[in-house]
């Protein structure tokens, strides 16, 4: 702060920026604009303003436009810190709600804490009609996109697919591909084979993909048909049998 004059122990600051003594009418530091909780900012020529649409009651800080982040060169970010320890299971250590005008949550970002620190998820949720804010998908620490699911279900004792969708009605346990461009071209479904990263020739008898359907006999979950497609003899360069 900058003020004309001279202070002493007897001076006190004023809103215009100069030192007066307490017999002055105007002995209270006021700030143009002010009103409750608005953050005070300088504006560039020794003033200082409440600003109208930046609060902070020492709990919340709001913005009644928007928060932006910059940087320079370097990365920037915008940390959800929980200082205090990890209670149970599935504690959540940081939000991003959206909410109505009423203060319901009606869509959310959360991170949450699975079985250890470093075993954290990142889940996404939606409100139905007259419901509340409910999990529509996530994402586990192990990189599964889970759909209708909080955890992994190796079902058939055999996979922990990276996408595993998981429905109670035959509406919900699907997925629909559709394509609308006005041409000739189709939809697909694409299963790939390599040995490795990059260009890694496939052998000979390698099973390249395959759908495969599974029931359950009341004990658990069997193949019970596939259809697959496979290498029949030596691969080469443009020469898969």
């Amino acid at each position: 702060l900058s003020a004309t004059g001279t202070a002493s122990n007897t001076t006190f600051l004023r809103g215009d920026n100069s030192w007066v003594t307490p017999t002055d009418t105007n002995t209270q530091l006021a700030f143009a604009n002010d009103a409750n909780n608005r953050v005070v900012t300088g504006d560039g020529s020794g003033g200082l303003n409440g600003e109208a649409n930046l609060t902070f009651d020492g709990t919340t800080l709001k913005s009644a436009t928007q928060i932006q982040v910059e940087g320079g060169s370097g990365d920037t970010e915008l940390k959800l810190h929980r200082t205090n320890a990890a209670g149970s299971d599935g504690n959540t250590f940081g939000n991003i709600k959206f909410t109505d005008n009423n203060n319901n949550e009606v869509a959310g970002i959360r991170g949450q804490r699975a079985t250890a620190v470093d075993d954290a998820n990142l889940t996404f949720l939606t409100r139905p009609t007259g419901g509340s804010a409910t999990e529509r998908l996530r994402i586990n620490s192990s990189g599964n996109l889970l759909i209708g699911a909080t955890a992994v279900e190796d079902w058939d004792a055999s996979r922990s697919h990276y996408l595993q969708i998981r429905g109670a009605t035959y509406q919900t346990a699907g997925m629909s591909i559709l394509d609308t461009q006005d041409d000739d071209n189709p939809c697909e479904i694409v299963l790939g084979k390599s040995r490795g990263t990059g260009n890694s020739i496939v052998g000979s008898a390698d099973d390249v993909g395959q759908l495969r359907w599974a029931a359950n006999d009341g004990n658990g979950f069997h193949t019970i048909g596939s259809i697959a497609c496979s290498i029949s003899g030596t691969p080469g360069s443009d020469d898969l049998p």
